[in-house]
């Protein structure tokens, strides 16, 4: 037992999951061993075995705090929110001042934006222990998210001088510079981020974000190409070329991203809108046709009877916590779920055997067509949907789904006899602002039906034209994610 805590400490994760089995192994009941198992398992992302292993480990040690604690960590990277709550609940009862307890709990209602109540709980951590710079760092964030960028620095400047030499302080306090407008203060913690620490990506994604903001493209580029195995810095590093003008350097970059990475999403939407602004062959064969994998089915064509079957859809959904205009998302004035909608009913896991039909009639309809969307389509697949309410002015902001491979939306509620395409789904190459050298680039406005089902490349931006009536406008949006095994 005692060797599995050293090799877990040391991050040897594979190596101490073998002696703490050897320790369950002579003595089954133990529940320190099956804790630190958990922990382990944790470590690996093997979640599930990990909540096995805890929920044993509770059986005989039930007024065992850390327990709990651990089993709502693990719920939270889940994203089963309630339910950790209530893990850190039980923690918390059984031991009143479990600081670690009070900020996991924290965070679980920060994800369900419940702000108020993080901000307690976070409190309550640092009157526990005066000197929780975590607890500290993550009040502040909730502040930021509140947009009280000042009384968030503070906390940030409260917990630097517990831990001086923290670079992800000092680059937390560079996000909150620039909530302040203060772009050079924020250029200055970045730097100290990276003096602390260097090669620190979150620091140098945000100082090529920063530059991008001053409009510092060419800087804003070299700092975002710093980080070639990150996917996002890869895509804005070319983002920035492009806006710099600076098309050859472009044309380049492109082709080497090209041959390093074949199925980087983001790159492949904005490379797609560069070559037809550049009226250039798009060197990034992802999917340079966007539009054309454009793809309508109906539910009808699975089940006979479509408004049955979607009453029954909307009556599971009811029961799901809806979020309105959830931050960093793009829905405005609407309401929103988390993506594990599938999980919450029975004809919602039937809605998700419906899709994995219709993209495989999608993938039927392309087989031979030329591009790696195609020749790399994944051998096993996820799908993950959310549920989306828009009212009256209700609409969603141009975007792509980079972790995906494949999007798509159900329609269960539409505008009836709608003026001047509100509530349509709008498709196009152009994104993130970008300029515009030649506006007839292509794009598609697509009016739904109740019960269409639409698919297109995960590359593709899209947005929804508001919503003008009195009315509401119901669907559930989805990604087909690659097994990480492909």
């Amino acid at each position: 037992f005692l060797i599995g805590n050293a090799l877990l400490q040391q991050k040897k994760i594979t190596a101490s999951i073998g002696f703490y089995r050897a320790a369950i192994v002579l003595c089954p009941n133990y529940p320190s061993g099956l804790n630190n198992l958990a922990l382990a398992y944790k470590e690996k992302n093997q979640i599930q075995q990990t909540l096995c292993l805890l929920d044993r480990a509770s059986k005989f040690s039930p007024k065992l705090a850390e327990i709990f604690n651990n089993k709502g960590h693990a719920l939270l990277q889940l994203q089963q929110y309630e339910e950790a709550l209530d893990a850190f609940n039980k923690a918390i009862e059984l031991k009143g001042d479990f600081e670690l307890a009070y900020n996991n709990k924290g965070a679980a209602f920060k994800s369900l934006e419940r702000y108020d109540e993080s901000l307690d709980c976070f409190q309550m951590a640092i009157e526990i222990k005066k000197d929780y710079f975590d607890a500290y760092n993550n009040k502040a964030a909730v502040l930021a998210e509140l947009a009280r960028f000042e009384e968030a620095k503070s906390c940030v400047k409260e917990a630097l001088n517990f831990s001086p030499g923290n670079p992800i302080l000092y680059s937390n306090l560079s996000n909150l510079e620039v909530g302040l407008g203060s772009f050079e203060n924020a250029v200055v913690c970045c730097k100290k981020a990276l003096v602390l620490q260097p090669g620190f990506d979150t620091a140098t994604d945000q100082l090529g974000n920063i530059l991008k903001q001053a409009h510092e493209f060419e800087r804003a580029s070299y700092y975002f190409s710093l980080m070639p195995y990150n996917r996002q810095a890869v895509a804005k590093s070319l983002e920035c070329l492009y806006e710099a003008k600076l098309y050859t350097k472009l044309n380049s970059s492109l082709e080497k991203v090209a041959h390093s990475d074949k199925t980087n999403i983001r790159v492949a939407a904005v490379s797609a809108y560069f070559s037809h602004q550049l009226n250039k062959p798009d060197p990034y064969k992802f999917c340079p046709d966007p539009l054309s994998f454009f793809h309508v089915g109906h539910l009808s064509n699975y089940v006979e009877n479509t408004d049955s079957f979607i009453t029954k859809l909307l009556s599971e959904v009811d029961k799901k916590r809806l979020i309105w205009e959830p931050r960093n998302k793009t829905t405005h004035a609407g309401f929103q779920s988390d993506n594990r909608i599938f999980e919450s009913g029975n004809y919602l896991g039937k809605l998700e055997d419906v899709l994995s039909r219709e993209i495989y009639k999608f993938y039927s309809n392309h087989r031979s067509d030329d591009c790696f969307l195609v020749k790399l389509w994944p051998k096993s697949y996820s799908l993950k949907g959310w549920f989306v309410r828009l009212i009256e002015n209700g609409h969603q902001d141009s975007h792509i789904h980079p972790a995906g491979w494949i999007s798509g939306v159900v329609y269960l509620k539409t505008i009836k006899n709608p003026k001047n395409n509100e509530g349509s789904i709008e498709l196009s190459l152009r994104g993130y602002n970008l300029p515009i050298i030649d506006p007839d680039y292509p794009k598609l406005i697509f009016q739904p039906k109740d019960g269409d089902i639409i698919l297109f490349p995960s590359s593709l931006f899209h947005s929804t034209i508001p919503v003008r009536s009195k009315t509401e406008r119901c669907v559930i949006a989805f990604d087909m994610y690659p097994d990480v095994r492909n």
